[in-house]
C-alpha cells in the first residue's frame, strides 16, 4: 500500500510541477507577446511619424516647384480665393495605411509667398495624427555677389573692383565705396580664377580649386584688413557656389517689328523710342542693331528689345541713351559689342537695374558680350552661357553673371549692393526660405478643410 501511495504522490507532484511550468511558460509567452505587440505598435507608430515628415517634405517640394514654374505648372491646384492656391495629394503608405498631404500657397503670384502644409495619417489605434508646417519664402536674387562666372574669371592689367549702394547715391570713391563685392568662379578646377594687376576691395572665391593670384601686383582687401597685408585670407574662399537659371525670352506677341527708320543708325541720326510715363513698348529686331559714328538711340520710357539671334554693334561715338524716364531690357543670343559711348544712363544716379541685358544662348561660349573703349555703363548683365569681356578703360557698375569673365586694360567695376534684393525679371521665379515653423500649438494650427 505504501508503495502505491508513494507512486501516486510522485505522479501528483510531477503533474503539479508540470502545471507550474505550463503556467510559467504561458506567463512568459504572454509577456513576450505583449512586448512584441508593444514593439510592433511602437515601430508602426514610428513609421507613421517618419512618414508624416516625408509627406510634409513632398508637399513643400510640390509647392516650390509650382511657384518656380508658375507659368505652366499649377496643374491640379485650385484657387481658393484670389492669390491663394490649394492642392490635396493622397499617398499609399503600405499595410492598408493612407496618407494625405494638404498644401496651401498664399500670395502665390507675389515675391513673398507662404506655404502651409498638413501631412496626415492614421495610427493602428484608429487615431488620426497630423503634422502642420508654415514656410515663408522670399525672392532670391541672382545678383547677390557681384561678378560670378560658371567657368573662368581672369583679370589682367590695372583692374579696380569694389562696391557701392545706389539706393544711397551714385558711386563715390570717398563717400559711397564699400568692399561687399564677391568676384570669382564656381568651377572646382584649379586656377580658374586668375589675377595679375588687380585691386579687389572685396572678396575673391572659387568653387573648390586653387586661386591663381599674382602676389606681386594683386591685392584683395577690405576695411578691416591689417596694414601691410595684400591678400587678406579672410577675404579668400574656395567654397563659392551659385545657381544659374537660363533667362526666359519674353512673349513677343504685339511687339513692333524693327525700330522706326530701321535698325542701322549711322552718321548723326537720332531715334527716340519709349514714352515717358507710358506703358512698356516691345520691339523685335529682324536684323542686327548697329549704332555708329555719332548716332544715338534714345530710350525715354520702358522698352524691351528682343534681338533673337541678331548681334548688337555700338561703335565710333555712337550710343544708346537711357533718360531718367526710361528703362531698357535686351534679350538675345547673338554677340553684343558695346563700344563707342556704350549704353549711357543720363540720370544723376544711374541705377543699373534700369538697364538689363540677358544673354539667352544655351550653349556655353557660343555668345560673346564685350564692353570696350571708354564706354561707361550702369547695367545688370545676366548671360550664364556667354563669354563676357571688359577691355580698355570702361568704368562699369552693376552686376555680371556669365560663363567666363575677362577684364583687361585699366577697367573699373563697381558692384551695386542694392541688386542683392533685386528679384529679376526675365528669369524663372527663384525663392529662398526665410523661415519655417511647425504649427504644434493648437492656437496656431489651421483648419485645412476650408480650402477643399
Amino acid at each position: 500500500m505504501t508503495s502505491k501511495n508513494n507512486n501516486r504522490s510522485q505522479r501528483g507532484s510531477a503533474l503539479i510541477i508540470a502545471l507550474f511550468f505550463a503556467i510559467a511558460i504561458s506567463a512568459i509567452v504572454g509577456v513576450y507577446l505583449k512586448l512584441a505587440t508593444g514593439d510592433l505598435k511602437l515601430a508602426d507608430n514610428s513609421f507613421i511619424f517618419n512618414a508624416l515628415i516625408h509627406l510634409a517634405e513632398e508637399g513643400a517640394e510640390e509647392a516650390t516647384w509650382a511657384l518656380i514654374n508658375d507659368n505652366v505648372d499649377w496643374t491640379g491646384w485650385t484657387e481658393y480665393v484670389l492669390g491663394s492656391k490649394a492642392k490635396k495629394i493622397t499617398r499609399d503608405l503600405g499595410n492598408g495605411k493612407i496618407g494625405t498631404i494638404s498644401v496651401v500657397v498664399e500670395d502665390f503670384s507675389g515675391s513673398t509667398p507662404t506655404i502651409f502644409i498638413e501631412a496626415q495619417a492614421q495610427l493602428p489605434s484608429g487615431r488620426i495624427v497630423s503634422k502642420q508646417l508654415m514656410i515663408e519664402l522670399s525672392g532670391r536674387s541672382l545678383f547677390a555677389a557681384g561678378m560670378i562666372s560658371k567657368d573662368s574669371l581672369s583679370f589682367g592689367g590695372t583692374i579696380s573692383v569694389d562696391s557701392y549702394d545706389s539706393s544711397l547715391s551714385a558711386y563715390d570713391p570717398i563717400t559711397n565705396r564699400n568692399a561687399n563685392i564677391t568676384v570669382g568662379s564656381v568651377s572646382t578646377a584649379n586656377n580658374m580664377v586668375s589675377m595679375s594687376g588687380a585691386d579687389i576691395y572685396g572678396y575673391v572665391g572659387s568653387g573648390g580649386g586653387d586661386l591663381d593670384l599674382n602676389v606681386a601686383n594683386t591685392t584683395v582687401t577690405g576695411p578691416t584688413t591689417s596694414i601691410g597685408v595684400d591678400l587678406d585670407p579672410d577675404r579668400l574662399s574656395t567654397s563659392l557656389s551659385a545657381q544659374f537659371e537660363d533667362p526666359v525670352a519674353p512673349d513677343t506677341a504685339g511687339y513692333t517689328i524693327d525700330l522706326p527708320g530701321g535698325n542701322s543708325l549711322m552718321g548723326s541720326s537720332t531715334i527716340t523710342i519709349g514714352t515717358s510715363g507710358g506703358a512698356e513698348e516691345g520691339y523685335t529686331l529682324s536684323s542686327r542693331l548697329r549704332i555708329l559714328a555719332t548716332a544715338k538711340l534714345i530710350i525715354d520710357g520702358p522698352v524691351v528689345i528682343f534681338m533673337d539671334t541678331n548681334n548688337i554693334n555700338i561703335g565710333g561715338a555712337g550710343s544708346i541713351e537711357v533718360t531718367p524716364n526710361g528703362s531698357l531690357t535686351i534679350y538675345g543670343s547673338g554677340d553684343y559689342s558695346f563700344g563707342g559711348a556704350g549704353i549711357v544712363n543720363t540720370d544723376t544716379n544711374p541705377l543699373p537695374s534700369d538697364i538689363i541685358i540677358y544673354g539667352t544662348g544655351t550653349t556655353a561660349g557660343a555668345q560673346e558680350i564685350t564692353i570696350s573703349g571708354s564706354s561707361s555703363m550702369a547695367a545688370v548683365i545676366y548671360a550664364p552661357n556667354a563669354d563676357f569681356t571688359i577691355n580698355g578703360t570702361p568704368n562699369t557698375s552693376g552686376a555680371v553673371v556669365a560663363n567666363t569673365i575677362t577684364m583687361t586694360g585699366t577697367a573699373a567695376f563697381h558692384y551695386d549692393e542694392s541688386l542683392a534684393d533685386y528679384f529679376g525679371g526675365g528669369l524663372p521665379d527663384n525663392y529662398e526660405m526665410d523661415s519655417w515653423l511647425e504649427l504644434s500649438d493648437i492656437s496656431d494650427r489651421i483648419d485645412f478643410s476650408v480650402y477643399f
